[in-house]
């Protein structure tokens, strides 16, 4: 008997996914819990494992195919012969259409007759890029009867219908069409939804973090060497947001069309800039954690996340969200609210600045933060008192410090 492998919901809110790649070629033998295909969603990427152990057969999906939850990928079995035809369900149409074995371009078999006579058949990923390419994806697959036409037969073509340079002396750089992830479509997606729906308003100031570079400048090698983290400016950035939560709490909530919801946990999201993109993995709980278990839980979400390991559930719920572009020498910006949190705020680089204190100049340490709001929820005066609470936590680094390991 032949076992299904489907595409898992790893969200309540995951409604479809991307294959990426897959892992285990088609006859292969897998074991049960064996990574067979690596698949995208807006939140992670992610590996589907083979439920039982067989043969991986029936491949019925490419990369870059976009399909819905509990839609069929392959089948693990005892043989080739074990793949049961598919049956009639709550799949895409297009993923429907892709499981009946189709020769491709490359295959061994001929087609028959009546199969040469009609049009070729184009998988979805293939269909998408010709719409990208501006290619007509009918009059591909009325060039190529009887075949399926994969993203490859339709770049060829779309490569041979773009018209010739103009001869000149100098070349003429080409145009590059870069088809656009799902992360990137996702992102893209939720940022113009972020912008159409919210109020945005973005209030900035320019905090004194000269105490806090002196602090953790001599503590972080005594704290690396007793705990084994060494707490970076993010660190310090999402423990002062967690607790400066307890003054401004209209900051951690949610509009709900006629009432304000007041949430009860304090959950950071953290943005982690990927190839493609960033992810924004979420410390729960960050209100009741100290420093170092901030530490701890920033540095191994980030790391995940750049691998792609990032567990359900580990990129949802946040309730307020830092984003820290100071790395790329960045001093102001206006951060985009992340839907449906109605505060982030933006971390921009530290700088050193003279200032005038007691008749004389001295350097001080500086650091802009910028606090995007959605005004329907939080005004002005309380976003500025949220913002000068996160100045004062940094700039009095102890404080942070406290609470233990």
């Amino acid at each position: 008997m032949a076992v299904a492998v489907v595409v898992p919901k790893m969200g309540l809110k995951m409604e479809s996914a991307t294959l990426v790649r897959w892992l285990r070629a088609e006859g292969e033998r897998v074991e049960a819990g064996e990574a067979v295909a690596e698949i995208e969603t807006d939140k992670v990427t992610a590996q589907v494992t083979a439920p039982v152990s067989g043969l991986l057969t029936g491949l019925r999906a490419q990369p870059g195919d976009t399909l819905p939850v509990g839609a069929v990928l392959a089948y693990v079995g005892t043989g080739p012969e074990d793949r049961p035809e598919p049956s009639p369900g709550p799949v895409a149409a297009e993923v429907a259409a892709a499981a009946p074995p189709v020769p491709s371009m490359a295959g061994a078999g001929a087609p028959t007759a009546a199969e040469a006579q009609a049009p070729g058949r184009l998988s979805p990923a293939a269909r998408r890029l010709a719409q990208e390419l501006g290619v007509d994806p009918d009059e591909i697959a009325r060039a190529h009867p009887g075949v399926r036409v994969t993203r490859e037969d339709v770049e060829r073509w779309a490569a041979a219908r773009r018209p010739a340079s103009p001869v000149s002396g100098e070349a003429t750089p080409a145009v590059r069409r870069v088809p656009a992830s799902f992360m990137r479509r996702t992102i893209a997606r939720r940022m113009v939804e972020s912008l159409r729906e919210a109020a945005q308003l973005t209030l900035s100031a320019e905090v004194d973090v000269t105490e806090l570079v002196r602090v953790r400048e001599d503590l972080a090698p005594r704290l690396e060497r007793r705990y084994g983290v060494r707490p970076t400016y993010t660190d310090f950035l999402v423990r002062a947001m967690a607790l400066a939560v307890a003054s401004v709490p209209q900051v951690n909530a949610r509009w709900d069309g006629d009432a304000v919801i007041l949430l009860p946990e304090v959950n950071v999201g953290v943005a982690v800039a990927l190839e493609d993109g960033l992810i924004v993995p979420v410390v729960q709980g960050a209100d009741r954690l100290s420093l170092i278990e901030i530490s701890r839980r920033v540095r191994d979400l980030a790391e995940r996340a750049r691998t792609g390991a990032l567990l359900p559930g580990e990129a949802s719920g946040a309730t307020i969200t830092l984003t820290n572009l100071g790395a790329e020498g960045v001093d102001v910006f206006t951060p985009i609210l992340n839907p449906p949190e109605v505060a982030i705020l933006g971390a921009g680089r530290i700088r050193s600045v003279p200032v005038l204190a007691d008749g004389r100049l001295e350097a001080r340490q500086v650091m802009t933060l910028s606090l995007t709001i959605d005004h329907r929820v939080v005004d002005g005066a309380p976003g500025a008192r949220y913002l000068r609470r996160v100045g004062e936590l940094l700039a009095d680094p102890l404080v942070l410090l406290a609470g233990g390991a």
